[in-house]
């Protein structure tokens, strides 16, 4: 009876002990033919995801296309860069007209208010305005938020800033740069600044007075509201700029590259060409001058953001690029390292304050504003008619 029961438990202790092993094997996949085989949802992702620009290239977007597609295998990433603004904006309406138009396009930072008609704001589960705080300086959430909601992100913020010869200084007897305006203003009785003259003839004159505007505006504790040629700041700005004489002296960067001013303004976008035109001189950057006691201090921003189309079918996908591509810390210094633009990121902004050549840049960024406008196009052409029109009344 003894052996009976013993044989019994085995038996029992044996089958139990097979199922077990059976259900380690499924577990452990050696045994390939039970295991439920897992689906990747992402190789359904299939087609081509559109991209059009004006500022980058494929170069500057190779690894965040790279690792985009290594999420999505079948998803194929195009992206077109046009070199001319205007055939851009003629384009890019013409294609949306007819509904064929790329998923994601770029916009200027003044841009939001002309093209929220186009475009499809960003999920808040995908990146809330909380997120865009952490990760952006104030400008970016001023220029491209909309009732909370998430209208583009950039790669960059670029601002107006001070480019200067330091020997001309240096010889003039200036060891620094100038701070203040006022400082400007004084330099400019012993060397040649590139202010006071004709659009025709001086790079960025419209972003010179518009910076000053804004600056006039916030020393009042208040924003520009609409065109800063139909604002009093906007009117000082003018009555300032036409203070400086530039005379007999070619377009600002040529002369500036053959020694003969001492000082220019311009964005890092601006500096390549620049130093094309210098040959022995290094041009420096610092910051630009804001008005002496003024707690409000500004910078003027311009930089592009990427957006998603209304029409792509997408939409969710293209968001995941945008966001993956600005806020990639890794991708978004590889990008800075590569174009010299200064970076968006506020971790990149925070790495670069005390840096000798790009401090000056990123301590900007953290004080960026933009002059808004129902449109950036028709605004500075204003202001540059503006000028015009001041100087011709000051001769």
């Amino acid at each position: 009876m003894t052996n009976q029961v013993n044989k019994a438990q085995f038996i029992i202790i044996a089958a139990v002990g097979g199922v077990a092993l059976l259900f380690f094997l499924i577990f452990k996949g050696v045994i390939p033919g039970l295991q439920k085989k897992e689906v990747n949802v992402n190789k359904m992702v299939e087609g081509t995801l559109t991209i059009w620009g004006t500022v980058d290239n494929e170069n500057t977007l190779e690894g965040a296309i790279k690792a985009f597609e290594k999420i999505y295998p079948n998803l194929n990433i195009a992206y077109r860069q046009f070199t001319d603004e205007a055939r851009y904006e003629t384009e890019l309406l013409e294609a949306l007209a007819v509904r064929k138009g790329p998923d994601i396009f770029t916009i200027r930072n003044r841009g939001l208010q002309r093209n929220r008609e186009k475009i499809a704001f960003a999920p808040q589960n995908q990146i809330s305005l909380l997120s865009l705080r952490r990760l952006f300086p104030r400008v970016v959430e001023d220029d491209f938020v909309e009732s909370g909601q998430v209208g583009a992100l950039p790669l960059y913020v670029d601002t107006l800033a001070l480019i200067y010869n330091r020997n001309m200084l240096n010889q003039a007897g200036y060891v620094y740069p100038p701070a203040t305006w006022e400082e400007v203003e004084a330099m400019a009785r012993k060397v040649n600044i590139a202010l006071g003259g004709s659009p025709d003839i001086i790079a960025r004159s419209a972003d010179i007075v518009e910076l000053i505007a804004l600056q006039e505006a916030a020393k009042e504790g208040r924003v520009i509201q609409g065109s800063a040629t139909n604002d009093s700041a906007g009117t000082r700005a003018l009555e300032f700029y036409k203070k400086f004489k530039y005379e007999g002296l070619p377009y600002s960067p040529d002369a500036f590259g053959a020694g003969r001013i001492a000082m220019m303004f311009g964005y890092a976008s601006d500096l390549k060409s620049i130093k094309a035109r210098t040959g022995f001189i290094e041009p420096l950057v610092a910051k630009a001058p804001q008005i002496k006691d003024s707690e409000n201090p500004v910078a003027l921003a311009n930089y592009q953001g990427y957006t998603v189309s209304n029409q792509s079918p997408i939409q969710g996908i293209a968001w995941q690029f945008i966001i993956m591509l600005t806020t990639n810390e890794g991708l978004a210094e590889a990008y800075a390292n590569m174009t010299g633009r200064p970076p968006a990121l506020n971790s990149l902004i925070a790495a670069r304050l005390n840096d000798p050549s790009a401090g000056a840049l990123a301590e900007q960024s953290l004080i960026a504003r933009s002059l808004r406008a129902p449109d950036e196009r028709r605004q500075k052409e204003e202001v540059e008619n503006a000028i015009r029109s001041v100087l011709k009344t000051e001769n």
